[in-house]
């Protein structure tokens, strides 16, 4: 086997001693030696930042960068600059990996290097094939998974997560690769959308590689969070800079799809949470003003129902028929129900 580097970025941010050894654990575990594991530490802990001195004193390849809070974008874009690997992994700290994985990604890169492989993870697939030949991607089904990463539609391979995935650090460099600061949802979705758009060569592996932590989905995913829209609004206006002036009708659709579950995570987590203090009256002339912007108001009207789920369709014909106040009244008890 060629002796190419793999370099494995974990940005770390209040994730606790326990779990981050792990994740490192798993990653020292590997089969193959030539790695590099990268530990930024983003502005985190006292913790958090002693552990990861700890675990840099057991082996010379854990590196160690302690960092000014900035952000998970900003950590992983540190990574790749300190990177020396010709092959980048992203992983998140409360996660693990396959002890075979840069072992796979390294069998793949000699027999036909790629730009972009990508792999299985637990979170969406139990099924591994550790037999099979990656697939090459075609530019047809690329169009398909960059129209499923703007409608966040991800599938078995998780289109959108930068996990799950290997870079060529050559592709990275030669097209200037990075994830955007100070974007703080989706910015995975972003980065791939960039990355695929830019590849020559996307390899799909049938091997589950990644062991996603579903411990930290759940109540989490519903925490009342008071800058949501703000959040989801700078999120929106990056994908629409890009999608926009595309020749491609699919992604334009895609857009209207994501605005729609940007509109209903609006109202999930911040117009009708239980934990607003807004009246029905504020509550029902906010969903009004919002939907009313121009970033949403085209997409509630182009958007195709057969692209949305079951209660984002929901949604969608209520706004179309401007009942605000029913969408109020029976939204604020079904999701807090």
């Amino acid at each position: 086997m060629i002796n190419k580097k793999v370099s494995f970025i974990v940005p770390v941010y209040h994730i606790g001693a326990i779990a981050l050894s792990q994740c490192v654990e798993s990653l020292l575990a590997q089969t193959y030696n030539n790695i590099e594991i990268l530990l930024i530490d983003d502005g985190s802990t006292v913790v958090d930042a002693n552990k990861c001195d700890e675990l840099q004193e057991l082996d010379s390849r854990i590196i160690v960068a302690h960092c000014e809070n900035k952000g998970v974008s900003q950590a992983r874009n540190k990574g790749i600059d300190m990177a020396n690997g010709d092959i980048l992994i992203f992983v998140d700290p409360d996660d693990n990996v396959n002890e075979l994985l840069a072992e796979r990604c390294v069998q793949v890169y000699n027999i036909d290097k790629f730009d972009v492989l990508l792999y299985k993870s637990t979170f969406s697939s139990e099924i591994d094939m550790k037999a099979t030949q990656p697939e090459v991607i075609s530019k047809e089904q690329l169009k398909l998974i960059i129209y499923k990463v703007i409608a966040v539609i991800d599938g078995e391979f998780d289109f959108g997560a930068c996990w799950g995935k290997a870079f060529s650090s050559d592709f990275l460099e030669f097209n200037r690769l990075r994830f955007i600061p100070d974007i703080k949802k989706a910015q995975d979705r972003l980065f791939m959308y960039d990355s695929y758009l830019e590849a020559q060569k996307v390899l799909a592996l049938d091997f589950i590689g990644y062991n996603y932590n579903s411990n930290n989905d759940g109540s989490v995913s519903r925490k009342f969070n008071p800058n949501i829209i703000n959040i989801l609004n700078a999120t929106a206006l990056e994908f629409q800079k890009r999608v926009q002036n595309s020749e491609e009708i699919l992604y334009r659709q895609a857009l209207n799809a994501m605005h729609v579950r940007f509109i209903y995570e609006i109202l999930q987590l911040y117009l009708l949470h239980k934990n607003n203090t807004l009246s029905f009256s504020n509550r029902k002339n906010y969903i009004k003003k919002i939907v009313n912007q121009n970033i949403y108001r085209y997409s509630i009207s182009k958007v195709k129902l057969r692209d949305l789920t079951t209660k984002s369709s929901i949604v969608v014909l209520l706004l179309r028929l401007h009942c605000y106040g029913a969408l109020t009244f029976f939204g604020y008890y079904y999701l807090n129900k």
